[in-house]
């Protein structure tokens, strides 16, 4: 009889004097007694521990089952025969999941030493369940054992299904430095759902090492058991065979097909990392760098960039801000940073545009090269979710008709105060609007908060910065105010909460000439009817 035997990785050795539990010593030298044979993975944890104990009794009939690309067993401590699978996934468990379906398939029973919580023990024994093998469980926490005969006597080990909290998105808005109006609101309100929160974490005006951890952070809230179990029930009872269980299993397990927030959060993680991983180039070489410093110049209201020059890695990169941003407290401007393989000379592979701030890479651009039609080759945008997006971020916001709020779009653009207009229909992205004076102009504007047409822009009527401003978007306090707010309060104190008012003023502002740019003069014109 073959037996294959599974367990938890945390069950690792913790001294010298650590010995596995009497009752799973017992089991082990049941099998050994009867001269079964015992298929075993070359992880750590469980199999190192009992290749150990197998191994100090010198027993021979043993094979261990391993799956990778580099043919490199990580535990076979008797020397006993080997068995290699191909890997067939991208996520680290899927690349070792292959010589689990083939002892499963292979042994006649199974034994599981689990920590309640291990996935691959868990999918190990519904994979012998699919199988209609028995499978002996033991309990680490709770010292004992259970027979586990088909799925219904694991259905109360599976776990609640993963979901994201209002905790997990509480801390993700704060860290992604929206204020507390707008992140009590969006909370209160259920207004935040977690593929938002992916767009949000990627736009967000902190580093790529901070998106990183909350991506990390969120998918640890996954059950990967609770899903496996509820695909492996459904392909029961549908009579699927066992070839079809094991390819929906490596589909959920490898976050492919059906999208799902875990397979979102998955996918925008690895272009980070690819993003990241990217900079570092070959080992014998580094990539050139071209650094280039930015602004939104108010006074010439346009775009400005200046190239500052070569650098061979990020850390002298970052240096040379550092020293360069010593006594810049405002934080205005910004340095993107042009990452070329200087061996790809034709052209042919994609490269990345990297944004930093504060002196750290924030957001990045990748572009792929397209030849045209006369020839030349061109980068084009090919994955923008981590700058602006394809789509304008779209939330719902606490604010009335009238309310004075801050926009906040550093480093693409200086802060300025708008009156927020019509506030109805916020599920729509042209909901709300704003009624504000272009940054370093005698013009006013009526435009969606959300669209950030924010600043004037004399080539191409307006720049768009970056950054959404639904980030640092508040409420500015009285004691706030300037001299140069009395225009916005007195259209505030006509407004006065009322979304009839407001949307009276946008009727009366588009209507003349479908011009949204109007002086002061016409301004007041266009809210006297509703005074």
């Amino acid at each position: 009889m073959k037996v294959f035997i599974s367990g938890s990785k945390s069950l690792n050795k913790a001294g010298k004097d650590w010995m596995l539990p009497d009752s799973v010593r017992e089991c082990l030298d049941g099998i050994m007694s009867d001269e079964n044979e015992i298929l075993i993975g070359d992880c750590w944890g469980t199999d190192t521990v009992v290749q150990e104990y197998v191994n100090a009794a010198k027993y021979t009939k043993v094979e261990v089952y391993a799956s990778g690309s580099h043919r490199t067993m990580r535990s076979n401590l008797g020397h006993w025969e080997e068995k290699w699978f191909s890997p067939n996934g991208r996520t680290p468990y899927v690349y070792r999941i292959e010589e689990d379906f083939h002892m499963a398939e292979d042994c006649d029973c199974g034994v599981a030493i689990w920590d309640g919580n291990s996935k691959g023990t868990f999918i190990n024994m519904l994979c012998l369940c699919a199988l209609k093998k028995l499978c002996k469980l033991y309990l680490v926490q709770e010292d004992r054992w259970l027979s586990i005969d088909s799925i219904e006597d694991l259905r109360g080990l599976t776990g609640q299904e993963g979901e994201i909290t209002d905790k997990e998105i509480r801390e993700v808005l704060t860290m992604c430095d929206f204020s507390d109006e707008m992140i009590e609101y969006l909370v209160s309100e259920g207004a935040v759902s977690p593929y938002q929160l992916v767009d949000i974490i990627s736009r967000a005006p902190i580093t790529l090492d901070e998106k990183r951890c909350l991506f990390g952070r969120l998918g640890k809230k996954r059950n990967l058991k609770f899903e496996a179990f509820a695909s492996l029930e459904e392909n029961i009872n549908m009579g699927k065979n066992f070839k079809k269980i094991k390819h929906d299993i490596r589909e959920i397990a490898d976050l492919r097909g059906e999208r799902t927030i875990w397979t979102e959060l998955y996918n925008r993680s690895r272009a980070l990392s690819e993003a990241k991983d990217y900079l570092v180039g070959d080992l014998d070489h580094n990539l050139p760098l071209f650094l280039f410093s930015e602004w939104y110049d108010i006074d010439e209201l346009q775009l400005k960039s200046s190239d500052v020059g070569l650098f061979v890695t990020t850390g002298a990169v970052e240096k040379y801000i550092e020293n360069e941003e010593a006594d810049n407290d405002t934080g205005e401007g910004y340095y993107r940073m042009e990452a070329w393989d200087d061996c790809d000379v034709d052209w042919e592979k994609p490269r990345y545009d990297y944004y930093l701030y504060r002196g750290k890479i924030c957001w990045f651009e990748k572009l792929r090269p397209e030849k045209q039609e006369h020839g030349n080759t061109y980068y084009m945008s090919e994955n923008r979710e981590f700058a602006a997006g394809r789509l304008d971020l779209n939330l719902m916001t606490p604010y009335k008709p009238g309310d004075i709020v801050l926009i906040d779009c550093r480093p693409f653009g200086p802060p300025f105060h708008a009156m927020l207009l019509e506030a109805r229909h916020q599920f729509d992205c042209c909901f709300p609007n704003i009624v504000f004076q272009y940054p370093g102009t005698n013009e006013w504007s009526l435009t969606s908060l959300k669209h950030r047409r924010l600043y004037k822009d004399i080539g191409w009527h307006t720049y768009e910065p970056m950054l959404s401003p639904l980030y640092r978007l508040r409420k500015v306090n009285d004691d706030e105010m300037t001299e140069e707010d009395a225009k916005l309060l007195e259209l505030s104190s006509i407004i006065s909460g009322s979304e009839e008012k407001a949307d009276k003023v946008w009727e009366n502002w588009r209507s003349p000439a479908g011009d949204d740019i109007l002086s002061w003069e016409q301004v007041l014109e266009v809210f006297e009817p509703v005074r």
